[in-house]
């Protein structure tokens, strides 16, 4: 981080926005609905298989990291969200001339 000398100006550089590991938390998330047949409903109702919902949500977990690789508009979305958030809180502090860079990602 540079502040002018006039501290009214401020330059931030930051590393590129990359995409980490989805988290689910398997404890607090739960299945809403699934698609299942009549004998499927019937069978749920005498067991309380978890060991399934579990697999479901995982499965789930694993589809949110590949539709997130799959978007390249995501990376440009969290640098200018970070972008905004900096110079709302730079702002907020004072500052009048803020510049917030990422440097390119590593090729």
């Amino acid at each position: 981080m540079k502040v002018s000398e006039d501290r009214l100006g401020v330059e931030i550089v930051l590393p590129p926005a990359t995409l980490s590991e989805a988290r689910v938390d398997l404890e607090r998330s739960r299945v809403v609905d699934t698609d299942r047949g009549l004998a499927n409903r019937v069978g749920d109702a005498f067991s309380d298989d978890t060991n399934e919902e579990r697999e479901l949500l995982v499965l789930a977990k694993r589809k949110i990291e590949e539709a997130a690789r799959r978007n390249p508009e995501l990376l440009r979305l969290a640098e200018r969200n970070t972008r905004a958030m900096l110079t709302g809180m730079l702002g907020g502090l004072g500052f009048e001339r803020i510049v917030i860079r990422f440097t390119p990602p590593p090729t």
